[in-house]
C-alpha cells in the first residue's frame, strides 16, 4: 500500500470474529469492515458516502474529507467519482514551526476587526501554537491585510520579522510565529486538495459552479471556517450557502453500517460502481497542482 501502484491487500467488506484480529472482547463479538474502493481510498470514504447519502444525491455534489490524506468523492450525472491526494499534515497543525493539535493553548480562530488581528485560544489561555483551523484563518487574514502576497511570499509589513536570509516571518502573538516555510507547507497541502477536486470535476465533465452542494468532513475538515478555506483556495469559490460541514462523517457512517444490514448492503453495492482516478503520475493532476499553489 505504501508504494506504487498502491494496491491494497483486499478491498471487499469483511465480517470477522473480534478474537481473530486480537481484540479482547467477548468470543461472540463480531467486527465488520466496510469495503474499500482502492489504494489510499479506504473504508473511511465509504463510511462518508453513507453519512452524506452520496448514492442518493440529486444534482452535482462534492464530498471532501480533509486530513493528512485528502479523499474526495463526486456525485455527477448519475455516477460517483473518487480520488485521493496526499496533503501532508500541515492542515492538521503538523510540519509547522508552531503547529500543534487542537488542545489547550492552540490558536484555533483568527479574524480581523478594524484592520487588527484577533485570536481565539482554546482554553482561553496564553497561545502556545497553531492548530489546523487556526493556520487556515491566519493565512486568510494575512491575505486580507496585505501581509501575504498571492504567490505566498510574506511581505515586509507591520508584524513581519526577519527570518531566514531574504525572507520574512510573521508574529501572530508573542510566542507564535508563522514562518515562510509554514506558508509553503500550507500551499502544498491546499494545492493537493484543490487539484484533486479539479481533476474529479473535469473527469465528470462538470464545473465547480454547477455544484449544488459541497460537503466538508474529516476530523479537521469539519472544523475549518468555510470563508477562510475558500479565500485561500482550499475549496472551490461557490456560494457559501452551498457549502456545509459534516462533523465526524466516517464515524457516523460506521455507526450506520453497524446498526443496519441494509446500509451495509448499500455500501457494498455502491462502491462497486465508483470510478476511481489514480492521481499518482496523472498529468492533469500535476498541472492542476502547480496552478493551485497560489492563493
Amino acid at each position: 500500500l505504501a508504494t506504487a501502484p498502491f494496491t491494497p491487500v483486499f478491498t471487499e467488506a469483511k465480517c470477522l470474529r473480534a478474537e481473530e484480529i486480537g481484540l479482547d472482547l467477548s468470543s461472540d463479538a463480531q467486527v465488520y469492515l466496510l469495503p474499500q474502493i482502492a489504494g489510499q481510498v479506504g473504508a473511511d470514504i465509504t463510511a462518508d458516502l453513507l453519512a452524506a447519502d452520496m448514492a442518493g444525491q440529486d444534482g452535482t455534489v462534492l464530498l471532501v474529507d480533509i486530513g493528512t490524506n485528502g479523499e474526495m468523492m463526486l456525485s455527477a450525472k448519475g455516477a460517483l467519482w473518487t480520488c485521493s491526494a496526499a496533503a501532508g499534515p500541515a492542515l492538521e497543525g503538523g510540519n509547522l514551526s508552531c503547529g500543534m493539535r487542537a488542545a489547550e493553548g492552540a490558536i484555533d480562530k483568527v479574524w480581523t476587526e478594524d484592520g487588527q488581528l484577533l485570536l481565539h485560544v482554546i482554553g482561553d489561555s496564553e497561545p502556545r501554537g497553531l492548530c489546523g483551523s487556526g493556520i487556515i484563518d491566519a493565512v486568510s487574514c494575512m491575505l486580507d491585510l496585505g501581509i501575504l502576497a498571492e504567490n505566498g511570499l510574506i511581505l515586509d509589513k507591520a508584524g513581519s520579522v526577519e527570518g531566514e536570509i531574504g525572507v520574512f516571518d510573521f508574529k501572530l502573538s508573542e510566542d507564535v510565529t508563522i514562518t515562510q516555510k509554514d506558508i509553503r507547507e500550507v500551499q502544498l497541502a491546499k494545492g493537493a486538495i484543490r487539484a484533486g477536486t479539479s481533476v474529479l470535476l473535469e473527469a465528470a465533465g462538470v464545473k465547480a459552479s454547477e455544484l449544488v452542494a459541497l460537503i466538508v468532513t474529516g476530523s479537521f475538515g469539519s472544523k475549518i471556517d468555510i470563508t477562510s478555506a475558500v479565500k485561500i483556495g482550499l475549496l472551490p469559490d461557490i456560494p457559501k450557502g452551498r457549502i456545509r460541514s459534516l462533523p465526524g462523517g466516517a464515524i457516523m457512517g460506521a455507526s450506520m453500517a453497524l446498526l443496519s444490514e441494509e446500509k451495509r448492503r448499500l455500501a457494498e453495492e455502491t462502491v462497486k460502481n465508483v470510478k476511481h482516478i489514480e492521481l499518482a503520475g496523472n498529468d492533469a493532476f500535476s498541472e492542476r497542482f502547480i496552478s493551485s499553489l497560489n492563493f
